[in-house]
C-alpha cells in the first residue's frame, strides 16, 4: 500500500507539533528553576513538611524549600497536615494552615493576596513599624483590608463563604460596594445568602492550646483555654477537619478551660454559646517527636592525625518531623567553653578545624512553630590526639586471582587512604622481604590496577605513604596475591542430572553459572549427545545466565571460559538433566473412599489403582490419623497397579489415609513424579479381652 502525499503531510504536522509543545514543556521546566526576572516582595521563612510553589505563567508546581525569595504572582499551597510562614518586604507575616491555597499579589495600595481556600492569619512581623501597610485580601467579591490590624481569616468551599476574627487593630470588609468595620474582639462573616457581612461582638474566644504540641507519646493530656466577656456556659466542639464535616465531639463548661487526651494529628476546636454563636476556629497538632541521640563519634573515641587537622563527621539520630537541628560542640561537659554552634537541615556535619584536645558534643532538634524545642540530647565526647607517627596503613586482601582477570585489567590492589598522604608508592615483589622486585609505582589515588603481563605466581606488595616532597610518613604491612591460570566455571542450575517436569510441550529452563575467574564472557553449548555433536544451542554470553525454552527429552550443557580474544581460557564444565512431561495422577479402586475395612476376618489389605501411561513404577504411602494431624505408617515401590499390605501391626483402628504417586524411572533414577491420588478407609480391629490370672491365686504373703 502507497501512502499519499495528504497522509505524510498529516504526519509531519503531528510531529511539529509534537517538537513544539515538547520544547514548550521544556522550557518551563527550566524557566522555573530559574526564576529571575519577577518582583522579589518577601521570604518564605520556614514551613513544616509540604508547601509548594507555581510561578506566575507556569503550569508545573514545584517543592518551595525554606528561606527561598517570593515573587508578586507567585502562588502557594500547603498540603495535609502541613504549614508555611512567609514574611513580606512591607512588615507583614503570613501564616498559612494546612490545605491552603493563596497567590501572592500588588494592589493599588499594596501588598495582597488572592485567597483561593484553607485559613491564614495576618500579624506584624516586627521589622519595621508599625503602620498601615494597605495589605488586602481578596476572595471573591470579598475584600478584606486589614492596614495595621492583625486578624485571622478561612475560607469554605466557596468564594462567598469567609469569616474574618480581628485580634487586634481594625479592619475593612467590603461586599460588592457595602463596606463595614470590624473592630477588636469582632468577628465578620460573609456568605453567598448575605448581602453585606454580618459584625458581632466575639463574647468568647480561644486563648490557648492552639498551635503545635511536641510529645514524644502518641496521645497527649493537652489543656484548651478560652476567655469569656462574661460568666457563661460554652460547648467545645473539636473536630479533625477544619469544616467540622465529618462529624465532631461537644464538651459542655462553664469553666474557661479543658485539659482532654488528644491523639496524634490535626485537632480543630471552636466555642458555641447558647444562641448558637461560634468563636474562630483554633488548630492544635499534636505531634509525635523522636529524641534526638549521638551515632558517631561514638562516646570516648580517639581521633589522630599527624600533620593535618582531621575531618571529623559528626552523625546524630534524626528526626522526620524536625525542621533543623543545632549542633554545639565545648571544651568542657558544662558547655560554658563552646567552640561551635552550627545548625543543619540534615543529621550530620563535617568539621575539619578541630586541634587536640577533648571535644564534647550535643544536638537540639528544631520544630517549625514550636512554641519550645525539646532538650538537647544526652552529651557525648571525643579526642583529637596528635601522633608523632602514622598508624601503619590498612591493606584489602585480594588472594588469588586469574591471569584471564589481569588480560582485562581491571584487577587491582587496594587500601585505607588518608588525606594526610599527598601519594602512595605501591611495590610488588616476589619475596617478602621485597629484595626481588617486579615493578613499583606511585599514585594519588587509595588503589593500583595490576599489570596484565603478570605470570603465574605468587607476589607480595606493599604501599608506602609520602609527604609532597616524598619523605616517608607510613608503611602498610605486606600483603599476598596469587596469579594462577583461569579455572572451571562452576554450573549452578540445572543441577547434575536434574528431573525438570514440563506441564506442557515445553518448560522455560534457565541455566546459571559462577565463573571465578570473573572474565563475565563465555562459549555456552547445549545438545542431545555426550559429545555435543548434535548441538541445539551455540552462543557466546556476556554474562553468566542463559534462559531457552526446551521440549522434553535428554539434554547435555556446557560452559567455556574466554578470553578477550574469544578462545577458550580453561577447562569446560559439563552436565546433563532431563525434561519429562507431567504424569496424570492414578486413579484408585480399593479400598473405595469411606471403606470400613473389618480385619477380624482377614490378614491382609489389597490396595488397587489404574495403570498411568508412560509410568513404570509407582509409589504407595500409608497415613493414620491422630487427632487432626498425619502420621506416616509405611512407604513402599511397586511396578503394578496393586499392592497387598500384611504388615498388620502397623495397623491400629480409627481412620487412615493412603496416596498412590506415579513415577517414571530412568536407571533406577526418579524423572517424573505426578501428583498424588489420595483415599480414606477404617479399620476395625477385634476387641482384645483382658487376661484374668487364675492361679496362683495368692502371689505372695506376709
Amino acid at each position: 500500500m502507497r501512502s499519499s502525499s495528504r497522509d505524510l503531510l498529516f504526519f509531519a504536522v503531528i510531529l511539529i507539533i509534537f517538537v513544539v509543545f515538547g520544547y514548550a514543556l521544556y522550557a518551563d521546566l527550566t524557566a522555573r528553576i530559574e526564576k529571575t526576572d519577577g518582583e522579589p516582595i518577601g521570604e518564605l521563612i520556614q514551613k513544616r513538611r509540604v508547601a509548594q510553589r507555581q510561578y506566575d505563567g507556569q503550569v508545573i508546581w514545584q517543592t518551595i524549600p525554606e528561606r527561598s525569595i517570593v515573587y508578586v504572582n507567585d502562588s502557594i499551597y500547603t498540603g495535609v497536615n502541613s504549614e508555611a510562614w512567609i514574611d513580606l518586604d512591607d512588615g507583614t507575616r503570613i501564616n498559612l494552615d494546612e490545605e491552603t491555597l493563596i497567590k501572592l499579589v500588588r494592589t493599588g495600595r499594596g501588598l495582597g493576596l488572592d485567597f483561593k481556600h484553607g485559613g491564614v492569619s495576618k500579624m506584624t512581623s516586627g521589622r519595621e513599624e508599625e503602620k498601615d501597610t494597605g495589605f488586602q485580601i481578596t476572595s471573591g467579591d470579598v475584600v478584606l483590608s486589614l492596614g495595621k490590624a492583625n486578624a485571622v481569616f478561612r475560607r469554605g468551599a466557596s468564594s462567598d463563604d469567609f469569616t474574618v476574627d480581628v485580634v487586634q487593630g481594625e479592619a475593612i470588609l467590603e461586599k460588592r460596594g457595602m463596606r463595614v468595620a470590624v473592630a477588636e474582639n469582632e468577628q465578620a462573616s460573609v456568605n453567598a445568602g448575605t448581602a453585606a457581612p454580618d459584625i458581632r461582638k466575639v463574647r468568647f474566644s480561644p486563648t490557648g492550646g492552639g498551635g503545635l504540641v511536641l510529645s514524644r507519646e502518641k496521645t497527649v493530656a493537652h489543656t484548651l483555654s478560652w476567655q469569656t466577656s462574661e460568666p457563661m456556659e460554652v460547648v467545645l466542639e473539636l473536630a479533625r477537619n477544619t469544616t467540622f464535616s465529618l462529624g465532631f465531639v461537644r464538651y459542655t463548661t462553664r469553666d474557661t478551660a479543658m485539659t482532654l487526651n488528644m491523639s496524634e494529628g490535626n485537632w480543630y476546636w471552636r466555642l458555641r454559646d447558647p444562641g448558637g454563636n461560634l468563636s474562630r476556629t483554633e488548630r492544635t497538632l499534636i505531634l509525635p517527636i523522636q529524641e534526638v541521640q549521638p551515632l558517631s563519634p561514638e562516646r570516648g573515641a580517639r581521633i589522630t592525625y599527624l600533620r593535618k587537622l582531621p575531618l571529623v563527621t559528626i552523625q546524630w539520630s534524626g528526626d522526620d518531623s524536625a525542621n533543623s537541628y543545632t549542633l554545639e560542640i565545648s571544651r568542657n561537659a558544662d558547655f560554658s567553653d563552646g567552640v561551635f554552634n552550627l545548625r543543619s537541615r540534615v543529621n550530620s556535619i563535617a568539621i575539619d578545624a578541630l586541634p587536640q584536645g577533648t571535644y564534647w558534643w550535643r544536638v537540639q532538634a528544631h520544630y517549625a512553630a514550636a512554641p519550645q524545642d525539646p532538650p538537647a540530647c544526652p552529651p557525648s565526647y571525643f579526642v583529637i590526639e596528635q601522633v608523632d607517627s602514622a598508624p601503619p596503613i590498612e591493606v584489602s586482601q585480594t588472594g588469588t586471582i586469574s591471569t584471564l582477570q589481569l588480560e582485562s585489567e581491571q584487577v587491582a590492589v587496594s587500601w585505607r587512604g588518608n588525606p594526610e598522604y599527598a601519594q602512595y608508592r605501591v611495590e610488588l615483589a616476589k619475596t617478602s622481604d621485597f629484595s626481588t622486585p617486579v615493578y613499583s609505582e606511585n599514585t594519588t589515588a587509595n588503589f593500583s590496577r595490576l599489570r596484565s603481563d603478570l605470570p603465574e605466581d605468587t607476589y607480595h606488595w606493599r604501599v608506602t605513604a609520602l609527604d609532597a616532597q616524598g619523605t616517608v610518613l607510613a608503611r602498610s604491612p605486606g600483603a599476598v596475591v596469587e596469579v594462577r591460570s583461569p579455572r572451571p566455571v562452576i554450573l549452578v542450575t540445572p543441577g547434575a542430572d536434574a528431573a525438570l517436569v514440563s506441564d506442557g510441550e515445553s518448560l522455560r529452563v534457565n541455566f546459571s553459572w559462577n565463573d571465578p575467574n570473573r572474565a563475565n564472557k563465555a562459549r555456552f553449548e547445549l545438545a542431545n549427545d555426550a559429545s555435543f555433536l548434535a548441538l541445539q544451542r551455540n552462543l557466546v554470553i556476556n554474562g553468566n545466565t542463559q534462559g531457552i525454552t526446551l521440549p522434553p527429552g535428554e539434554y547435555f550443557w556446557r560452559v567455556t571460559v574466554l578470553n578477550a580474544g574469544g578462545a577458550p581460557a580453561a577447562d569446560t564444565a559439563s552436565r546433563k538433566f532431563f525434561i519429562s512431561a507431567t504424569l496424570p495422577s492414578p486413579v484408585l479402586r480399593t479400598p473405595a473412599p469411606g471403606t470400613v475395612v473389618d480385619m477380624r476376618l482377614q490378614n491382609s489389605i489389597r490396595f488397587s489403582w489404574d495403570r498411568v501411561p508412560r509410568a513404570n513404577a509407582y509409589r504407595i504411602s500409608l497415613y493414620q490419623y491422630t487427632g487432626n494431624a498425619l502420621q506416616k505408617r509405611s512407604e513402599d515401590r511397586v511396578e503394578g497397579t496393586d499392592f497387598v499390605f500384611t504388615r498388620l501391626h502397623y495397623l491400629d483402628r480409627g481412620r487412615f489415609m493412603w496416596e498412590v504417586e506415579a513415577l517414571l524411572l530412568e536407571n533406577a533414577k526418579i524423572r517424573t513424579t505426578s501428583n498424588p491420588a489420595r483415599s480414606d478407609f477404617s479399620v476395625l480391629l477385634p476387641e482384645l479381652k483382658k487376661a484374668a490370672i487364675v492361679s496362683p491365686q495368692v502371689i505372695y504373703v506376709d
